[in-house]
């Protein structure tokens, strides 16, 4: 679909209001505008006017240099919501699941599908009949074979302030997250490529299920064992037995990963990027429980605790694992840290540092670039790192010498 444009922020603003509306009731709504109408109406035109339009272009930083005008207003509002609203009970209404399915159904409208094609989606309690455990969406594309056996499954875990759910902490997000791996395990077959992916916390996430699908947490276990719906002590144990018996991912997929969780040492001070100590901090409050937080021995709850090589060489994908992320980061220090982590395990890794992007780059990208080649970057370079690492997997594809990636649209058969 066409590039997001302010009027689709208007109408976002607008879906926002309404639900707040709905939910909370006219008042509600009337003194939240009142009370963060300033920076809306003021504050983000007169950052907007000193920092991007009156300062010299010389004098921006390096992310701003970059940054589309749209980009560079998504970040500020970003900054605002995790500063003031990230536990405001309506604040949290602005990254609610329903708003955006909402506006991409209107843009779907408005702009009959372009660029998506036959493509669909279902959510997978309808598709599993009876599952409440199971949660997420399912895409698929119309014109394949129904009946034919897959290639390749994508297990995406979204990043944001729920860390995946959004309505439970640790660990029944990660239950939850398991018995979507083990949906999707059930419609592979021995030829098919599970890919597991994950963006921000959802990345977080996706190592932790790395580790509990090599050996599950006993804080999984526990909570397993304590569910209604394993009411018999044979079911429960048949259910943590099928965890021993999952399969590994070919390869994993991480964006901008928060690799530690409650421990925020090497934050770095930058006024580019969203992400600061008090945001992060949050975060870890609506992960887990400061009980399990406190733990000697969390590397669940934070992947980058996990010094074990050995631990993580059982852990890791068949075909390695694919960090991408920004140079102005607030945690690239904590990134680093864990790619050194990672190269010491010998595991197959290939590393993608994108110049004057912030945490999350590819979603901004995505949301905020102007040209379609710009917002498509991150996909296309993603789709041609799965082909190389299961296709093309070569030892000289993960030499340091190694070019760096390109898109699929510029990659010609001379490029290694």
């Amino acid at each position: 679909m066409q590039a997001f444009e302010d009027q689709d922020l208007i109408i976002y603003l607008l879906i926002s209001a309404y639900i707040i509306l709905k939910d909370f009731g006219f008042n509600a709504l009337l003194q939240f505008s009142i009370l963060h109408g300033y920076f809306l109406f003021w504050q983000i035109p007169y950052f907007y006017l000193c920092n991007r339009f009156l300062l010299p272009y010389p004098y921006h930083s390096v992310y701003s240099q970059r940054a589309t005008d749209f980009e560079y207003l998504i970040v500020e509002m970003l900054k605002y919501f995790y500063k003031y609203l990230q536990h405001d009970e309506i604040g949290k209404i602005f990254f609610e699941d329903q708003i955006f399915r909402i506006l991409n159904k209107f843009r779907y409208i408005r702009e009959l599908g372009e660029g998506l094609g036959d493509i669909r989606f279902h959510d997978l309690q309808d598709l599993e009949i009876g599952r409440k455990d199971i949660k997420g969406l399912f895409f698929y594309s119309q014109s394949r074979v129904q009946a034919s056996k897959h290639d390749i499954l994508i297990l995406y875990v979204h990043g944001g302030v729920g860390f995946g759910d959004g309505l439970e902490s640790y660990p029944a997000q990660m239950s939850h997250l398991l018995n979507c791996y083990q949906y999707l395990s059930g419609l592979a077959d021995d030829k098919c490529h599970i890919i597991v992916m994950g963006d921000s916390t959802g990345a977080t996430l996706a190592l932790s299920l790395l580790l509990n699908i090599s050996k599950p947490s006993p804080y999984l276990i526990n909570h397993i064992r304590s569910l209604n719906m394993y009411n018999t002590q044979e079911k429960q144990q048949e259910q943590i037995q099928s965890l021993n018996s999952l399969r590994k991912p070919s390869y994993s997929i991480l964006i901008s990963p928060v690799t530690n969780v409650g421990k925020y040492s090497n934050i770095k001070d930058n006024d580019d990027d969203y992400l600061c100590e008090n945001s992060l901090s949050n975060w870890s409050q609506v992960f887990a429980t400061p009980t399990i937080l406190e733990q000697e021995s969390n590397e669940y709850i934070s992947p980058g605790q996990c010094r074990d090589l050995e631990t993580w060489k059982l852990a890791l994908p068949k075909y390695g694992i694919y960090i991408s992320y920004g140079s102005e980061e607030a945690i690239t220090e904590d990134i680093e840290d864990f790619v050194e982590l990672m190269k010491q395990t010998g595991c197959k890794l290939k590393i993608d540092k994108q110049f004057a992007q912030i945490h999350n780059w590819a979603i901004l990208s995505f949301y905020g670039e102007e040209l379609i080649d710009h917002r498509e970057y991150s996909i296309q370079t993603y789709a041609g790192v799965l082909s190389r690492m299961l296709l093309w997997n070569t030892d000289t594809f993960f030499s340091s010498d190694a070019n760096p990636i390109l898109n699929v649209v510029t990659i010609d058969d001379d490029y290694v």
